[in-house]
């Protein structure tokens, strides 16, 4: 196991790419096609996979004498300011996400609603089946 202080180094280079990552998911949420969307999910679920091992090493080390130490509190205070922006973030991309479902949601019940007016004007269909003489 590394030194604290090389584990909240590492954590915080973790969560400066994951916050890079989170600020692009945000711009192309609305746009982006269904392949990106899951390329985003599966990016998603790897970053919060590593910030939970990342997390779990550096609860392991922290003791009273860890917050004695300038550097280790100075390392802690910039995580925290992280993990909040992250926080403020996802809370805006699960909104977009929200607003894009809803969005979905009440375009496919316009097309199914459409679909069932169409339904309305086929020609009837006679028991007996017609048989076409092409002559070329």
């Amino acid at each position: 196991m590394q030194p604290l202080e090389a584990s909240l180094a590492q954590s915080i280079q973790h969560y400066e790419c994951f916050l890079a990552f989170l600020h692009k998911m945000d711009e192309e949420m609305g746009t982006a096609n269904p392949v990106a969307l899951q390329n985003f999910s599966i990016s998603l679920q790897e970053y919060q996979e590593e910030a939970v091992r990342l997390d779990q090493e550096i609860s392991a080390q922290l003791n009273e004498k860890a917050f004695k130490n300038e550097a280790t509190l100075i390392f802690i205070q910039k995580r925290e300011g992280m993990l909040r922006e992250i926080l403020l973030l996802n809370k805006r991309i699960t909104a977009k996400a929200t607003g894009v479902k809803s969005l979905i949601a009440h375009e496919l019940g316009k097309l199914r609603s459409g679909l069932s007016a169409l339904s309305g004007y086929r020609q009837p269909q006679h028991n007996q089946g017609r048989i076409t003489n092409c002559t070329s």
